[in-house]
C-alpha cells in the first residue's frame, strides 16, 4: 500500500513532536517549550493529533497483536503525560516522545505493509 494523506499529516506531526523535544532540550527559549510541564503538555497534544490524523478506521475495530501492541502504546503515553504534568521530570518528556515516535513508526510501517481492500464493484 502506499502513503495517504493522513499518512503525510501524521509524519508533519510527529516531526513536530521532535521539533519540540529539541527545543526545549537546546533550551531554545520558546514560550512554550521552555518549561518541562508545557513541553509535556504540547509533545501530549500533537501525539494524540498524529494519533486521530493517521489512525486506520479499520483498525479500531479488529483484534490483532498490532492493535494490542499500538494500544498498550497509547496508555503508556497518556500515562507519560499524567506523570510529567505532576511532576514535571525532563526523564518524563524524553520517555514521551520516544514512545510516540515508536507509535508512529509502528504505524507508518503498518500502513505500508498492509494489502489494500479490493474495490467493490458497482
Amino acid at each position: 500500500m502506499r502513503a495517504t494523506w493522513r499518512d503525510g499529516a501524521a509524519t508533519v506531526l510527529a516531526a513536530a513532536v521532535v521539533g519540540v523535544y529539541a527545543g526545549h532540550a537546546l533550551d531554545w527559549s520558546l514560550p512554550l517549550i521552555g518549561d518541562v510541564r508545557l513541553a509535556i503538555l504540547v509533545v501530549g497534544i500533537l501525539g494524540l493529533a498524529a494519533c486521530i490524523v493517521g489512525a486506520d478506521p479499520a483498525a479500531i475495530t479488529s483484534r490483532t497483536a498490532y492493535t494490542a501492541f499500538a494500544s498498550g502504546l497509547g496508555v503508556t503515553a497518556l500515562l507519560l503525560v499524567i506523570v510529567g504534568l505532576i511532576t514535571g521530570w525532563e526523564l518524563v518528556l524524553t520517555a514521551l516522545v520516544v514512545v510516540t515516535a515508536v507509535l508512529y513508526v509502528a504505524a507508518t510501517v503498518r500502513h505500508m505493509l498492509r494489502e489494500r481492500p479490493a474495490a467493490v464493484p458497482a
